[in-house]
């Protein structure tokens, strides 16, 4: 490996370097990279460029891995839970989903009175009375203490049970008011963890160094040094010295690179709605979706099993198209359909509701048996979209652990229509 390939990396910390310090990080950061099996095997058939690439890559992801665990340490230490709380909109999303934001919960052992005067049902008074409390009594140990307090009844304690909560004790010493440290927490990369030193805030490794009389540089050469000791000292992780990766797995991991760049270039910045649908609750919101559409609704399912008993798990979401289409909704479904040879046998679970949707009047076609169609997506109205990984079978509502979510958003939708519309207008042929 290129001693220059690292140098490239300490040059864009946002700290500046003497250049011996400069080369002393660059050396282990070789050693770092090599521990995480960073090396190319016979490099002479891999270019230059991308070795380089791929050192690098796997350099930063190993000193990233190290600050996302010191920035886990500061969540749990210092960041509260939140909660779910109705909100007003003026847009209404669908008529029976409920718009929601997330609110910070207070802590009680913690907050001052000011905080606690904002929870509802709690006034200046009471407020102060639980602060009292704790004064004389010290720390609650359930939210129910709070009954013990003049004021507060079931009926008081109800109203803002879910507000509030009590913490563990902890030790962790550092509050999240600095700007640097809320920028770490919430981007917990090396850079950023860095930026921690400038402040004096943390020390190697971070513990707090105040009292340390290390000059900046000697803290940065310090921390790389420091990982690249402690991964030494692991006896697993040397195992990895020699190991390195082949030509293959080198090209495949730049091929991969270069299409997430692809796809990043690509992507669409929207403004959601959203309803995330765990397992059962995918069936009857989808029926739901399905009953409140107007003019389109567009399928692509990998299984859609459709039985004739009206009890089995699927009827209502095949009940629920050929209602919408009575109502004169424009329908079209592409269902999978295997070869017969790849042992996934979804022409045969798709037959049934292929005749079904058939018979009723909804368009549906099959797509092409050389490849599967594993998409599982819903589109309606041309703005709500439902995709996940529920397939419409009794399985995936109840045995399987499925998650699929809701959307609305014309921006999003409109790039899964284009793609539904191509792939229409191929199997239709």
């Amino acid at each position: 490996m290129n001693l220059q390939w690292f140098k490239e990396i300490v040059d864009n910390w946002p700290i500046e370097l003497t250049q011996e310090i400069s080369h002393m990080c660059a050396e282990n950061l070789i050693h770092i990279t090599r521990l995480h099996g960073g090396v190319t095997l016979n490099p002479s058939d891999v270019p230059d460029e991308i070795q380089k690439q791929h050192a690098q890559s796997i350099c930063i992801n190993a000193l990233n891995s190290f600050s996302r665990k010191y920035a886990h340490s500061l969540r749990r230490g210092s960041l509260r839970p939140h909660t779910l709380s109705k909100r007003s909109s003026n847009e209404k999303t669908l008529p029976f989903v409920s718009a929601s934001r997330l609110i910070e919960r207070v802590e009680l052992n913690s907050a001052t009175h000011y905080a606690l005067e904002a929870l509802p049902g709690i006034g200046p008074k009471t407020s102060k009375r639980i602060v009292e409390l704790r004064r004389q009594k010290g720390r609650f140990k359930r939210v129910r203490d709070l009954l013990a307090v003049e004021g507060i009844g079931q009926r008081e304690l109800k109203k803002f049970s879910n507000l509030v909560y009590i913490s563990p004790r902890h030790t962790c010493n550092i509050e999240l008011s600095s700007k640097a440290i809320k920028q770490f927490v919430k981007s917990p990369c090396f850079e950023n963890y860095l930026q921690l030193l400038t402040e004096h805030i943390v020390g190697p490794w971070g513990r707090n160094i105040k009292g340390d009389n290390f000059s900046l540089e000697e803290r940065v050469a310090f921390e790389v040094l420091n990982y690249r000791h402690t991964l030494e000292s692991n006896r697993i992780r040397r195992r990895f010295w020699d190991w390195g990766v082949t030509e293959f797995d080198v090209r495949s991991r730049a091929s991969i690179k270069e299409k997430a760049t692809e796809l990043r270039s690509k992507a669409v910045e929207i403004n959601a709605d959203g309803v995330l649908l765990d397992d059962s609750m995918y069936s009857p919101f989808v029926e739901k979706l399905i009953s409140v559409a107007s003019e389109t609704i567009r399928i692509v399912m990998f299984f859609a099993r459709f039985e004739t008993a009206e009890s089995y798990p699927t009827s209502p979401l095949f009940a629920a198209l050929v209602s919408a289409r009575k109502r004169g909704c424009d329908i079209k479904v592409i269902l999978d359909r295997d070869d017969g040879k790849s042992g996934v046998p979804s022409g045969e679970i798709n037959k049934a509701a292929y005749n079904f949707l058939r018979d009723n009047d909804i368009d549906v076609v099959f797509d092409s048996e050389e490849k599967f169609t594993h998409t599982k997506l819903i589109i309606v109205d041309a703005t709500h979209v439902v995709l996940g990984s529920h397939n419409w079978t009794a399985g995936s509502f109840y045995a399987y652990q499925d998650t699929s979510v809701y959307l609305k958003s014309s921006e999003l939708v409109a790039t899964y229509l284009n793609r539904f519309n191509l792939l229409w207008e191929q199997y239709s042929q």
